[in-house]
């Protein structure tokens, strides 16, 4: 599983991105990536590439550690994709939380997974879960 972080989010601060999808936790700071910090930034995002094609039944969003910023994922969404190139918007976040978890509804393998900011803002995630089965 790959993480592509977009070359405008800031590299110091994302030198613990491959912790993002893993069982160990980020030791240096409260999130796994962020954004350009600029709350003008538009839509940031950051694609997430399976290794193989996966049936994404369930996620669990873990928002960065500072409960004070946790405000900046108002408007969180989640995209699949089997491409890479054609997303279906699957989950909004309407409110700010320490961490959500929700079912996709979605029922074919994808290949790549997305979270974005639906407007201008800052976009940094502590740690993700996939929940379902690889598709060989």
């Amino acid at each position: 599983t790959h993480i592509r972080i977009p070359p405008s989010f800031i590299p110091a601060q994302n030198i613990e991105a491959e912790h993002l999808l893993s069982h160990e936790g980020v030791r240096r700071s409260s999130f796994a990536f962020h954004s350009p910090n600029n709350m003008n930034t538009a839509s940031p995002e950051v694609v997430i590439r399976l290794n193989d094609p996966t049936i994404v039944r369930k996620v669990k969003v873990v928002n960065r550690n500072d409960a004070e910023l946790h405000d900046r994922a108002k408007g969180l969404t989640f995209w699949v994709s089997a491409d890479g190139k054609d997303w279906k918007e699957v989950w909004t976040a309407r409110n700010a939380y320490p961490d959500w978890q929700f079912d996709t509804g979605v029922d074919e393998p994808i290949k790549y997974a997305k979270f974005s900011l639906k407007d201008k803002g800052i976009l940094h995630l502590y740690k993700v879960f996939f929940y379902g089965e690889v598709v060989k």
